[in-house]
């Protein structure tokens, strides 16, 4: 790993990977390939990201974004978006006509 001459890790910790996964190419219905971004990169770029809906602290669309469900997001940018809760990421969505469906990883999915 790449890391800044002065900067030390704690004895023992040890690395599943390096690097963030970005996506992945995957076909579409119409035959052309297009690029399907993964979660791991919105935890990531966090704030960074190029769009983003802003969900304040106290806002019940958390809790239904934490469950799988598409949330409104009035005047959000069409396209991928980064959901960040009091500016903390919890993941992406993909943003259409004032709402984002969900693309939080099942396996994370608060059902209860």
């Amino acid at each position: 790993m790449l890391l800044p001459d002065d900067v030390s890790l704690p004895k023992g910790l040890h690395f599943l990977r390096a690097g963030v996964l970005a996506g992945e190419v995957v076909a579409s219905g119409t035959g052309k390939a297009r690029f399907e971004p993964h979660h791991h990169l919105y935890m990531a770029l966090g704030p960074a990201a190029a769009q983003t809906v802003q969900l304040p602290a106290g806002d019940v669309r958390a809790d239904a974004w934490l469950r799988g469900e598409e949330i409104a997001a009035p005047g959000a940018p069409n396209g991928y978006v980064a959901v960040l809760y009091d500016g903390y990421p919890l993941g992406f969505g993909k943003a259409s006509g004032g709402r984002v469906k969900n693309h939080y990883p099942k396996g994370l999915r608060n059902l209860k």
